[in-house]
């Protein structure tokens, strides 16, 4: 699989997958790597190779948009997009109440 590689500030990197990639660039062209600084908040689940969805929220000026990504964690700094999808807000607020959203900037 294909897939472009994102450096963070804690030296872990991101993959996004090139099908997701190419999915915010025509969809979510402008607000492409709000999104993706919201992915690199995900937090480390505690072991290696599991596949989680979270949840998050990305504001704009013209409103908030909620998401959730299929995110393969290979190791604590090795972490795989393979899947973005807009959802509504009670979908978000759904993945609140299980916990399994990005706390981003908290």
């Amino acid at each position: 699989m294909d897939s472009q590689l994102r450096f963070t500030e804690e030296n872990s990197m991101i993959q996004i997958s090139i099908d997701v990639d190419r999915y915010l660039t025509a969809k979510y062209d402008d607000i492409k790597w709000d999104i993706l600084d919201v992915v690199n908040d995900v937090e480390y689940p505690g072991e290696e190779y599991v596949i989680d969805q979270q949840a998050f929220v990305v504001k704009t000026e013209i409103g908030d948009y909620f998401f959730v990504a299929d995110i393969v964690f290979e190791s604590p700094i090795e972490v795989l997009v393979v899947d973005i999808v807009e959802i509504d807000i009670d979908t978000f607020l759904d993945y609140i109440n299980l916990n399994k959203y990005i706390k981003y900037g908290v």
